[in-house]
């Protein structure tokens, strides 16, 4: 069943009870209330009868009549009268003593004041009364048309209401019942248009803060996380093998050239390279797998104190190049670590300030490398500068693009990728990584860090 045809269903049972159990207590009230009404008319018009019979014992049954017919909501009723012995001393029709004369005065003997009794579709009525010192039973019999029509006339209407209201109910909640899950079907519909070629289209929102809405928001965000995720391994296939075709190229013709080239001396220098080669690679493939592990929120952050990390890049670089030397500034005590604390991966960063700082110690002349760490507000820079040959302006817009390597690499070894994976991995953790002249003339690229 859809959703809509069950609202509907919904709609009209729970209706239908409510009317239904609403004109049932109408009616069962009203006829409760009928009959107290109607039996105290009744009991009050027979009292009357009584006493006017037992003060005027001449009067004459004419005068009893015609009082009778001037009283308001007549009831019409027959009335015996007996005294203390059960001696029928009075009655308005010719009949002798009805048969159900003696219960009923066996019941008033017994203590009992007044009773109802209902025959067909009359009343009996006993009542046990004093007048003069004297006791008296009265039985009267009466029948209340005029409150049976009444609630004959009350039941037809309330069935006549409760049917057009449910037929006004059905039609309601149909409507109402497409009204709201219009907005869900036209969700359906949209998310039907929706296919790993059109990730890129988005439902519509509309302006109310409804569930629908926030459904609709909900969905949206599901495919901005799907569509990154597509992208995500779309861009890491391309630049995985954008990055590893440039080094693949240069060992395989470094291999070309060993085997026409087939001296010792170049086997060991083409064993050498291919060994370097194979190493950055491994790198290379390591840092991707943490950035890919990082674009996909796979990655937990630690809480890394800037000048901590420098200091180990430092000693691992020191420990393979003894001539490398480094000119470490903070203008910030080392006491207030909260000034140089940031959020992330350790290894990813550690990564990438090895790279700047390896390329700063290979390209720089003296193989001298100045650091200077500042904080300021809620950042941290770190800046690493080398007095190597500086980098042309039409150079520096290539810098951070695939394989591009300058015209001052000095015939380093490498592949022109670390400047790469370097700028993704502080991107990542929203970083930049910027490159400048210095007014000396020296290369400075510098880095900036939100810390906690």
């Amino acid at each position: 069943m859809k959703l809509r045809n069950k609202l509907a269903f919904s709609y009209t049972i729970a209706f239908t009870c409510l009317l239904g159990v609403t004109f049932i207590s109408i009616y069962y009230i009203s006829k409760k209330n009928r009959r107290n009404e109607f039996h105290q008319r009744f009991k009050d018009r027979t009292l009357i009868s009584f006493r006017l019979i037992t003060e005027m014992h001449n009067i004459d049954d004419d005068v009893l009549d015609k009082l009778d017919k001037s009283v308001v909501n007549n009831l019409r009723q027959n009335t015996f009268l007996f005294d203390s012995s059960g001696s029928l001393i009075y009655t308005t029709t010719d009949n002798a003593k009805p048969h159900y004369a003696d219960e009923i005065l066996s019941s008033l003997r017994q203590g009992n004041n007044e009773l109802f009794v209902p025959v067909d579709t009359c009343e009996l009525l006993g009542v046990k009364f004093m007048d003069k010192g004297k006791t008296y039973y009265g039985i009267a019999k009466a029948d209340d048309k005029i409150g049976r029509a009444t609630m004959k006339f009350l039941a037809v209407l309330l069935l006549t209401s409760f049917s057009v209201s449910v037929i006004i109910v059905i039609l309601l909640s149909r409507y109402l019942s497409c009204l709201i899950t219009s907005p869900m079907t036209r969700l359906a519909k949209e998310i039907e248009n929706i296919s790993p070629g059109k990730l890129s289209v988005r439902v519509f929102e509309n302006k109310r803060k409804d569930e629908i809405n926030y459904l609709a928001s909900k969905f949206n965000e599901m495919l901005d996380k799907v569509e990154n995720a597509f992208k995500f391994k779309h861009q890491f296939i391309h630049h995985l093998s954008h990055e590893l075709k440039t080094p693949l190229a240069v060992m395989m013709a470094n291999a070309e050239s060993a085997l026409v080239e087939n001296t010792f001396d170049n086997y060991k220098d083409c064993l050498q390279f291919q060994k370097d080669g194979i190493v950055e690679l491994s790198n290379m493939i390591n840092t991707m797998m943490d950035i890919s592990k990082k674009e996909n929120q796979l990655t937990d952050y630690d809480n890394i104190r800037i000048d901590e990390l420098v200091f180990e890049c430092i000693d691992e670089i020191s420990l393979l190049n003894s001539q490398a030397m480094f000119d470490f500034q903070i203008d910030q005590p080392i006491e207030q670590s909260e000034r140089l604390t940031i959020k992330g991966n350790s290894r990813m960063l550690k990564i990438a300030i090895g790279n700047l700082l390896k390329n700063a110690v290979t390209y720089s002349i003296s193989q001298t490398v100045k650091i200077e760490v500042a904080a300021k507000d809620n950042q941290v820079q770190l800046s690493i500068i080398n007095d190597g040959n500086t980098i042309s302006q039409d150079e520096v817009k290539h810098l951070f693009k695939h394989s591009f390597r300058g015209a001052n690499n000095n015939n380093a070894k490498g592949f022109g990728l670390g400047l790469i994976l370097t700028n993704r991995i502080i991107a990542l953790h929203e970083g930049t990584l910027k490159y400048k002249i210095t007014d000396q003339g020296m290369n400075c690229f510098s880095t900036q860090f939100h810390v906690l």
